[in-house]
């Protein structure tokens, strides 16, 4: 959002104060209050923002007070691992972590450790506009289950780049697990893996109500042909809405782009679905109880979708 020429993120806050100052007075940040900068003095940055400098993200969530709403901003070439799996032991209700910058240039959080992990337990926390790389890329590791949301209600992962797998030696199991959290919203990200680091799934939902699956490319391999990307799981979800995202499965002779399960139930529109089996037209297997409309479906390499091809197997 842009005040006067100046982004929100880059107004100066008045101390003290959730109000920013501009050529033109004061207004009230809608969003909340910033209360720290993550990363490293920038020359651009202005006083008020050099007093909430931290240099990591551990150092800025107990800055957060629950339920105000309150701002963590990422500066622009930040790097840090994550190394444990009480990454966000301080994390706070309505904490907002946002990535400041563009393309490759955002705040990067990698993953080292095999048991690493971001866990939200508390409501109403969005990350957005980061770089993620959920394995360490050198490390030699499979990282169990880099972000796991459990009774997470209104959570929000939006514009984020993640990668789930480098090679065969570095790469998570499941990627992202949603657990009994209602409302939560995956949007516009680009999760990505190469193929050869295979993963079980690169999202896994479990009993999990009012889901928004919107906008992402999700391309993995799954380490089983029968498993998709998105994987619904245990216990049954209820309104799942899932639209214009490409859920592509490079595992070889892959059966399933998303795997759903009896009573699942929700309406999918829009939705590329890919794999890999030449023989099969359905892309989203165990969809008995979903809806769809105009999802294509591709089974091979070099051909095109098929529009208005039935997208579920019973």
């Amino acid at each position: 959002m842009f005040v006067a020429g100046q982004s929100l993120g880059d107004t100066p806050l008045i101390q003290g104060s959730s109000a920013l100052r501009t050529n033109y007075g004061q207004i009230q940040n809608p969003v909340g209050r910033v209360v720290a900068y993550v990363g490293t003095a920038l020359d651009c940055l202005s006083q008020d923002q050099l007093e909430k400098l931290v240099p990591t993200l551990a150092a800025a969530l107990p800055r957060c007070k629950a339920g105000c709403g309150d701002i963590i901003y990422i500066l622009p070439g930040h790097a840090e691992n994550v190394t444990s799996a009480t990454a966000l032991a301080g994390l706070v209700a309505n904490t907002k972590i946002i990535g400041l910058g563009e393309g490759r240039e955002r705040g990067t959080f990698t993953w080292t450790v095999a048991a690493a992990s971001w866990a939200v337990t508390v409501a109403n926390v969005k990350i957005q506009n980061l770089i993620l790389n959920m394995e360490g890329g050198t490390t030699g590791t499979t990282t169990t289950a880099p972000l796991t949301l459990t009774s997470a209600t209104g959570f929000k992962l939006i514009g984020c780049d993640i990668r789930m797998a480098t090679d065969a030696s570095n790469k998570v199991a499941i990627g992202i697990t949603v657990t009994t959290s209602s409302f939560v919203e995956i949007l516009a990200n680009r999760i990505f893996g190469a193929t050869a680091g295979e993963v079980t799934t690169a999202i896994r939902v479990v009993g999990s109500n009012n889901l928004r699956l919107v906008g992402n490319d999700i391309e993995v391999a799954t380490s089983a042909t029968a498993v998709g990307v998105v994987q619904f799981l245990t216990t049954l979800s209820s309104f799942v809405f899932s639209e214009s995202n490409v859920y592509r499965n490079n595992k070889a002779a892959s059966t399933s782009a998303v795997v759903g399960m009896a009573g699942v139930e929700g309406v999918a529109r829009y939705d590329q679905l890919c794999i890999l089996a030449n023989a099969l037209l359905i892309g989203w297997t165990t969809g008995a109880s979903m809806q769809f409309h105009r999802c294509t479906i591709c089974n091979e390499l070099n051909e095109s979708g098929a529009e208005g091809v039935v997208a579920i197997s019973a």
